[in-house]
């Protein structure tokens, strides 16, 4: 009879996670939906970021600040770490690299089965640094790279004239570096 009542109430906390990332995810999705929207109309600077002429480092790390503190939770620890000098960067790179993290992310909560999710935004002399590492259950990159969220980040980051690459394995959670330019002679 304890056997039963422990798996009815162990049952009972699975769902109660899986019904909170349920709601993160489509909160998520809905935000990017929302973000990509606003981007075609031109309206992103405005509506997300404080109005300027240039975007700081500190309204990206904001940003991601506010989405992590979103998804952080009994499951999940998430977290944003900050490193370089505060600079302001091209408003495109700015605005493309919220959405690139934003598309990680998502793939982290909805496939990953991670505990921990940690982001480092490293701002060097000539470039953005994003790092993305989860603990997850890792994946094979050869085969992934056709799903339409990493193949519009590749061609996001080759349009920015950056580079990108995928540390991960089966079991072995995933590392994801990508190097953006702080300033861009043209974009795509």
């Amino acid at each position: 009879m304890e056997d039963h009542l422990e798996e009815q109430k162990k049952n009972s906390q699975t769902s109660t996670f899986l019904e909170k990332t349920n709601r993160l995810l489509y909160d998520i999705n809905e935000e990017v939906r929302t973000v990509s929207h606003r981007i075609k109309k031109n309206q992103f600077k405005e509506d997300v970021f404080e109005q300027g002429e240039g975007i700081t480092t500190q309204e990206l790390v904001s940003a991601v600040e506010n989405l992590y503190d979103k998804i952080s939770g009994e499951r999940l620890q998430a977290r944003v770490y900050v490193s370089g000098d505060i600079q302001a960067l091209d408003s495109t790179i700015e605005i493309k690299a919220y959405r690139i993290i934003q598309e990680l992310t998502s793939n982290v909560l909805k496939h990953a089965e991670a505990t921990k999710l940690e982001l480092q935004l490293n701002y060097l002399e000539s470039e953005l640094q994003i790092i993305l590492e989860d603990n997850g259950i890792g994946f094979h990159p050869e085969g992934q790279k056709e799903g339409i969220g990493l193949r519009g980040i590749n061609t996001t980051v080759e349009n920015l004239e950056g580079s990108w690459e995928i540390d991960s394995g089966k079991g072995g959670g995933t590392t994801i570096m990508i190097d953006l330019p702080v300033s861009i002679q043209k974009v795509a």
